[in-house]
């Protein structure tokens, strides 16, 4: 420590020695330390009691910084509060889903009753406190559930049958990995889903020699690709059908014409 120019931020607060951080210890052995720069933008500190929250053998530290005296007003990018973009194709649903949670929190008065506990924490019984915590994170909990069936559900790719089949392909190796690792046998589970395949369909990808983990990443990566060309996979599916509907109305057509004759 002396070294390094290393200082106990928690020592210069409530004096060294004086906790033990270990419990069934009688010194401290846990620190906080921090260079000299760093001790200047220490804002406030504090010791939890043991099993404050959570069981852990060990003490709670806490140390409480003053970030923009720290950097000297020069907070990066990546730390500046700002509104995170959901990074989704169904942005109407979301929006639909956040609504209803905000509404759902509003009704709890979830806000009020933290800053209320906040308020209470070192006034009463961690107990107590930890007892109403779990209460309010309950409320939490049945908000963001009660939104799961909120608006129309989108699936975020053109479906075609290759898309599905390359997608039985992955079940497939997945189901034969558990076949492995687990030495139960399923060759009913991967024969139902083989059925559901063409009949030639190549559930090796042209390549019967590699391992299970190399399929399971190679049936993978074709599964992605496909989602991502998705919507010219399809098109080409349809112009398929089409074609095949025009081929079956002339051979209709024709054979109409024979009778005729």
């Amino acid at each position: 420590m002396n070294n390094g120019e290393l200082y106990d931020i928690l020592g210069t607060q409530h004096g060294y020695h004086t906790p033990n951080t270990y419990i069934r210890g009688s010194s401290t052995i846990d620190f906080i330390l921090a260079t000299k720069g760093i001790m200047k933008s220490v804002v406030k500190t504090r010791i939890l009691p043991f099993n404050w929250g959570i069981l852990p053998d060990h003490i709670g530290l806490r140390v409480g910084l003053d970030v923009s005296q720290l950097l000297k007003g020069a907070i990066p990018r990546t730390q500046e509060t700002r509104v995170m973009r959901p990074k989704t194709k169904q942005k109407k649903r979301c929006s639909e889903m956040r609504k209803h949670i905000a509404a759902e929190l509003r009704t709890y008065e979830v806000q009020k009753l933290i800053v209320d506990l906040k308020e209470r924490i070192g006034v009463e019984k961690y107990t107590k406190i930890m007892e109403e915590l779990n209460a309010v994170d309950d409320k939490i909990s049945e908000a963001l559930l009660s939104a799961i069936n909120i608006g129309t559900q989108q699936w975020p790719f053109w479906w075609s049958p290759e898309i599905h089949y390359k997608y039985i392909v992955v079940k497939i190796w997945k189901l034969r990995r558990t076949e492995v690792s687990m030495g139960i046998y399923m060759e009913a589970q991967i024969n139902n889903l083989i059925d559901h395949l063409p009949k030639d369909y190549d559930v090796d990808m042209n390549n019967k020699g590699m391992s299970i983990k190399s399929q399971i990443r190679r049936a993978t990566k074709l599964l992605r690709k496909t989602r991502a060309e998705s919507y010219n996979v399809r098109q080409d599916y349809l112009r398929k059908k089409s074609n095949q509907h025009k081929q079956q109305k002339a051979r209709g057509e024709i054979k109409s014409e024979q009778k005729q004759l």
